[in-house]
């Protein structure tokens, strides 16, 4: 399953895309992609479990090395990367992963729901669960300032990173994405990554790639210069669309990129 996150990479230096950072959980069972960049040409290693991955980088630094499966671990592990420098990941888990998308009703979070802060608060008990909350631009009635117009588009509209169960992470996280999790890794009983990038008001053709929209001609009209004006988009992204197309920088009608980490989704 492709889900929508991606960082913005300085050329020529060695990182890792956002799905990686400490505390994440790898899926287990599948060969584990994990991509980056470097410099031109380079030479990349991943290591981890034991198992070491090699990828040459590209003309323009990207690199995509693929390590073996893995059973799962709660085990907290390093994964290391080397490439003209070095980049190492701490306390890193092997289980299930889950996409936790949508719309306002899967943004809700938890401190915000019925028992919820109660719930926060007994978090950390769960150390084989791992939360990454991913936060999109504002898509409330409120006016887009510089800062938040310079965030729409595919690179940098998600922030967030990964973090260990804990009052505090769980408190600002998805209640329902939670206790769906919660429940999953009480019954499987090996360690669960919750990836939470819901936004509210959201379409549904806002999450699909570009290039299916492409293909589809009841589609196409998303994409060209007249996007506004389709009948396929809601009143409430309309009116948002066209007071930020009369600002100096005009709205993207995309904030979509795909990345090939493949988890489940909720």
């Amino acid at each position: 399953m492709w889900f929508l996150l991606m960082t913005a990479m300085p050329a020529f230096a060695l990182t890792l895309a956002r799905p990686f950072g400490d505390h994440m959980v790898l899926p287990m069972g599948r060969p584990v992609p994990v991509w980056g960049t470097a410099g031109a040409n380079e030479k990349v290693t991943v290591t981890f479990g034991g198992k070491t991955a090699m990828a040459t980088a590209d003309g323009k630094g990207v690199w995509r090395a693929l390590l073996p499966p893995f059973p799962p671990s709660s085990d907290g592990r390093e994964m290391v990367v080397e490439a003209g420098g070095r980049i190492t990941l701490k306390d890193v888990l092997v289980g299930r992963v889950w996409l936790c998308s949508g719309q306002s009703n899967m943004d809700f979070p938890l401190a915000r729901a019925t028992g919820g802060m109660e719930e926060a608060k007994t978090a950390g008990q769960s150390p084989s669960i791992r939360l990454c909350d991913l936060t999109g631009a504002p898509t409330d009635g409120r006016v887009y300032d510089a800062a938040a117009l310079a965030r729409l588009n595919p690179q940098d509209h998600f922030t967030g990173s990964w973090a260990r169960a804990s009052a505090e992470s769980a408190a600002g996280f998805s209640a329902i994405a939670w206790w769906a999790g919660k429940a999953i890794h009480a019954e499987i009983g090996v360690p669960v990554g919750l990836v939470e990038n819901a936004v509210g008001g959201s379409g549904t053709e806002a999450w699909l790639p570009q290039e299916m929209l492409a293909a589809r001609r009841d589609y196409r009209e998303l994409l060209g210069e007249e996007w506004l004006e389709s009948e396929k988009m809601s009143a409430w992204a309309r009116g948002r669309g066209e007071a930020e197309s009369r600002r100096p920088s005009r709205v993207e009608p995309s904030v979509q990129t795909r990345i090939p980490l493949r988890i489940r989704t909720a």
